[in-house]
């Protein structure tokens, strides 16, 4: 697997990155590290083009730093490791890195809990998010202080697509702990007719033939997890179904299968991805089968 970690030196990215460290994996892993220098454009006298040049020196010093420490949080670990400076747009250079690179997973780390950091989730998480050619995990902060991976609440949305099938099939890579519990849950939304002729619709039938393929699908992810709950929800909205379900569950990460990154994808993406990103307490994790 390759995972390319993004880094601007702050605490997020720190936690983000230590979060990732902390995951036992099956198989060697290559880490790139990846630190952007936003570019700036000054033209005139010799002492702005000068003051510029001081900037660059600067700010490439800090994100040799922030790389360093984040190395070090890999120490023993099985994984090769490399540190990229770039200098450019940040989101660009993030993702086009990791799709020069081809790698499986991006992550970058979010502002924070609140309702307006949330909404604020950050111009470089969600450009990230959205234009990533590959898996993107946005780690909130608090999820690895004073825990351990044993213990951890994962969710994963699933609707029976190829999307979020490749979501449980791409969490299978690591090696979670024995006390890491897996919530499989799946929204049904109650049959609507506008037809003038009387319908008879059997909804509990309807839900307990859902609730059996879910508990299929259960079984199998049981042979990677072994605490594992299925569970299908009545739901009006998605995607605040599943943001009340992570809360109630008190989830740490929510992980839901993404369409791709074309135009038309990332667009669409808006209805529930995007969604769960801007509202949800919790980490991301937006599952996206890698493109060309």
């Amino acid at each position: 697997m390759k995972i390319l970690i993004a880094t601007d030196g702050s605490k997020f990215a720190d936690e983000a990155a230590a979060f990732v460290a902390r995951l036992p994996h099956r198989e060697r892993i290559d880490v790139t590290i990846v630190a952007v220098t936003p570019s700036i454009e000054i033209f005139g006298n010799p002492e702005m083009v000068g003051w510029k040049q001081r900037y660059y020196e600067e700010e490439k010093k800090k994100a040799v730093h922030s790389c360093e420490r984040i190395e070090r949080l890999f120490m023993g670990a099985n994984v090769t490791i490399e540190s990229v400076i770039l200098t450019g747009h940040v989101g660009t250079e993030i993702t086009r890195e990791a799709k020069e690179r081809k790698c499986d997973l991006v992550v970058v780390g979010a502002l924070g809990h609140s309702t307006l950091e949330r909404m604020m989730v950050g111009s470089v998480s969600d450009f990230v998010a959205t234009h990533a050619a590959c898996s993107v995990l946005i780690v909130r902060p608090g999820i690895v202080r004073d825990r351990t991976h044993h213990d951890l609440n994962l969710c994963v949305a699933y609707d029976n697509s190829e999307p979020s099938k490749f979501a449980l099939k791409q969490l299978e890579i690591f090696q979670w702990g024995p006390q890491t519990h897996l919530d499989i849950v799946s929204g049904f939304a109650s049959p609507l007719s506008y037809s003038d002729i009387p319908m008879q619709i059997d909804i509990r039938e309807i839900q307990k033939g859902l609730e059996a393929n879910l508990e299929t699908v259960a079984q199998e992810a049981r042979k990677t997890f072994p605490r594992v709950n299925s569970e299908v929800i009545q739901v009006l909205n998605v995607g605040d179904s599943l943001v009340d379900y992570t809360r109630e569950k008190q989830s740490d990460v929510i992980v839901v299968g993404d369409t791709g990154n074309g135009l038309i994808a990332r667009f669409l993406m808006g209805s529930v991805s995007r969604y769960v990103l801007r509202h949800a307490e919790c980490s991301v994790w937006i599952a996206r089968k890698p493109t060309e």
